[in-house]
């Protein structure tokens, strides 16, 4: 099966890219580029542009995560608005790193599954 998306873009380099909209209703965020990564759980962005896009880290909770590059102390900010790909925003979790040095930004599997309508029942899921 091929799944083709409204406004695909070719790969830079090797690496998916999506365009992604932080907090769009703040009208303060850019049009973001942030990597495609269905391996990673959450969304992650740097303190620079969650602030930038109008998005308060007061009440974040530091957590520790482990990423390809070990382990990291994150800030987990909940129920924040985010639009992937133009698609009409979505209520997400994204983790910010406070030390900025998160490069790209990640989408993780959480926004893709709320922005694609995938054909799956997840109704069902895990059930026994």
């Amino acid at each position: 099966m091929i799944v083709n998306y409204v406004s695909m873009k070719p790969y830079s380099g090797n690496r998916p890219w999506a365009d992604l909209v932080l907090n769009p209703a703040s009208g303060k965020s850019p049009t973001l580029k942030c990597l495609v990564d269905t391996g990673a759980d959450y969304m992650q962005v740097n303190e620079i542009d969650a602030v930038a896009a109008g998005i308060s880290l007061a009440g974040g909770v530091p957590i520790s995560v482990t990423t390809v590059a070990g382990m990291a102390q994150l800030k987990l900010v909940c129920g924040i608005q985010v639009s992937i790909e133009g698609s009409t925003p979505k209520t997400v979790d994204l983790l910010v790193d406070t030390t900025n040095c998160t490069k790209p930004l990640i989408a993780g599997r959480q926004i893709l599954l709320a922005a694609f309508d995938l054909g799956f029942n997840v109704t069902e899921w895990l059930r026994t």
